[in-house]
């Protein structure tokens, strides 16, 4: 009886400690060192493990996304205790292929236990401002370990329901208005320049207009190609005013331009009309030698051209802050030393270091960062400036130089007017490409100009080149009737929370469906009774969403009856994985039993 009593306290060390170690340690196979638990959309989370999942992961305009990404890390052994160095990300591209919002955090610690659990969690805001399109977004989550040098990624995705359509129209109204405050003299306008919204297709076409309340007296072009109204003899009364009002219907696209698989080399011949853009010109001090030793370190060894400008677009958005109290009409350079300005200076340092670097560049003028609200009618008054870049065989690009975020897609809450820095000659005079010039005599006037608008959402389809999947079955080729049969899916590349379509058919022709979503890392399992002999098949299916192709895999399971023939190890095993903890489990109570009654007869 004591032998017994000690075979089975040898027979619970044992388990205890090498059976239970050995099935932990196999369930650590997908990584040495990360396990990414969980990768989930949610409409709030609170703390790690609480938060509310959104049914359908379906959201609106106006609400907030939560992220939430929850990671088992395994510790590295040093002296004091387990080091972890761990780096996540998180990457939310668009419908259109961009990234909408990036984030990242680090964590390191010297822990006393060798393994942790951790979640981070972002917040995402679907605001009209953050320009949200209608689609389908994805979520790249990335997780490394350091110290290993080892890398997890998992996907998944959340759907936004009304969001901003790939075409905005506005019904637009511009005004300007010139007083005259003077309480005893008339103010005698002689000429007044009125620039005209170009149609720069294919992102901006304007559909109807211009249509004004006074007609102009000519149509002039400047040097830029920027075309104006132009009005002469307008008298503006002493304390009094005219206005002008002038009325479009402009249709703006949203166009990914950024092609990251084609790769485009630094060029260096362009047609005649777009060389004068690589030259200095007023506020846009290109041949500064500072400017240039700044453009050259920031472009070296890269190739190609995209990588140039995000390069450089990166660089402003970081030197400069924005400061609306500083100095009116700062040039390129002296907002490089003030580091600080408004758009105009972003725009016009965005220039000169492009021009530096061999890129044709020039600011862009008129109303942006526009509120796309539907519904509302909004008003407008500042003017904005941002810039373009130019391509071969894409043309001029537009860029908002304010925010890196918008590169690489032509930007849809921005109306451009004019183009270029230096005068030039446009009819009878030299005109600055600005939204107006006007010359005077007698009162000194002051004008005002702005817009009304209200948009709509024009319908059309937002298409990517979609990525490859890949499905995998894992089942035993044969087992035995009775037995429950596991099997064991994977879809590549790893996407969470995937619906994957599962039917299973009996020998009989009995059919079973049901739906099974993907974990963390891409993979699923699904169960069923043997209780018919012959062939059950297993098919897997997802059909795809905006991002990727769907995919499929089918597997076949032999049901025998016990005795009818011998059944392959391995099968029996991925079939009865239970059996493998069992046969250990006797093993261990077998060799307890062996050294008890030992030991036993040996204090005899």
């Amino acid at each position: 009886m004591g032998a017994c009593k000690r075979g089975l306290m040898i027979a619970f060390i044992l388990v205890t400690f090498i059976v239970f170690p050995l099935f932990n340690v196999h369930s650590q196979s997908q990584n040495d060192y990360l396990k990414i638990n969980k990768l989930l959309v949610c409409e709030n989370v609170e703390d790690i493990g609480r938060y509310s999942l959104r049914e359908g992961n379906v959201f609106y305009v106006g609400e907030k996304v939560y992220i939430y990404l929850e990671v088992e890390a395994y510790g590295h052994r040093v002296k004091d205790g387990y080091l972890y160095n761990l780096t996540f990300s998180l990457d939310i591209i668009n419908p259109l292929g961009l990234i909408f919002q990036h984030a990242n955090r680090s964590y390191y610690d010297v822990s006393e236990y060798s393994s942790i659990k951790s979640a981070w969690w972002v917040v995402v805001s679907l605001d009209y401002d953050s320009y949200p399109f209608a689609g389908q977004y994805k979520v790249i989550a990335r997780v490394k370990d350091e110290v290993a040098n080892e890398t997890l990624l998992s996907e998944t995705f959340f759907t936004l329901a009304n969001g901003l359509t790939q075409t905005i129209r506005y019904n637009l109204t511009e005004y300007i208005k010139i007083t005259n405050s003077d309480p005893r003299e008339k103010s005698h306008i002689t000429c007044l320049y009125l620039a005209i919204i170009p149609s720069l297709n294919p992102y901006q076409t304007v559909v109807e207009g211009p249509v004004f309340s006074l007609e102009p007296a000519d149509v002039v072009v400047d040097g830029h190609g920027n075309t104006y109204a132009l009005f002469r003899d307008l008298t503006v009364p002493a304390k009094g005013q005219v206005t002008i009002i002038v009325t479009y219907t402009v249709d703006v696209r949203a166009i990914k331009y950024l092609d990251s698989e084609r790769f485009i080399k630094s060029q260096t011949t362009y047609p005649s009309d777009v060389l004068k853009y690589l030259k200095p010109s007023r506020g846009v001090e290109s041949d500064s030698p500072e400017l240039i030793a700044v453009a050259n370190s920031l472009v070296e060894n890269i190739k190609s051209i995209w990588d140039k400008v995000y390069a450089i677009l990166r660089f402003v958005d970081e030197k400069l802050v924005y400061d609306p109290t500083a100095p009116r009409n700062l040039s390129a350079l002296e907002a490089y030393h003030l580091k600080r300005g408004v758009c105009e200076q972003y725009a016009r340092l965005f220039t000169a270091l492009c021009r530096a670097s061999g890129i044709p560049a020039r600011v862009v003028r008129g109303f942006g960062l526009l509120d796309v609200e539907p519904g509302v009618l909004h008003n407008v008054e500042p003017l904005h400036a941002w810039a373009q870049f130019y391509v071969c065989d894409y043309g001029w690009l537009p860029v908002e130089t304010q925010n890196p975020n918008l590169f690489g897609l032509t930007p849809i809450g921005h109306i451009v007017f004019v183009w270029g820095e230096d005068p030039t000659k446009a009819g009878d005079r030299e005109v600055t490409p600005t939204l107006y010039s006007f010359w005077y005599i007698g009162g000194e006037p002051k004008a005002y100009i702005g817009i009304t608008y209200t948009t709509t959402f024009l319908q059309g389809n937002i298409t990517l080149s979609k990525g490859r999947t890949s499905m995998k079955l894992y089942a035993p080729s044969k087992t035995i009737k009775g037995l429950k049969v596991i099997v064991k899916g994977s879809l590549e590349p790893a996407l969470a929370n995937i619906p994957v379509q599962a039917i299973i058919k009996s020998p009989s022709g009995r059919t079973l469906k049901f739906t099974v979503l993907t974990d963390a890392l891409g993979r699923y399992r699904l169960s069923f009774l043997a209780n018919e002999t012959g062939t059950w098949i297993v098919k897997t299916s997802w059909g795809g969403n905006a991002f990727y192709y769907g995919s499929q895999a089918q597997v076949e399971v032999d049901v025998i009856g016990l005795g009818n023939q011998l059944i392959p190890f391995e099968d029996m095993l991925s079939n009865i994985e239970f059996l493998i903890f069992i046969g250990c489990l006797v093993a261990c109570m077998c060799v307890a039993l062996v050294v008890a009654v030992k030991y036993g007869m040996s204090k005899r």
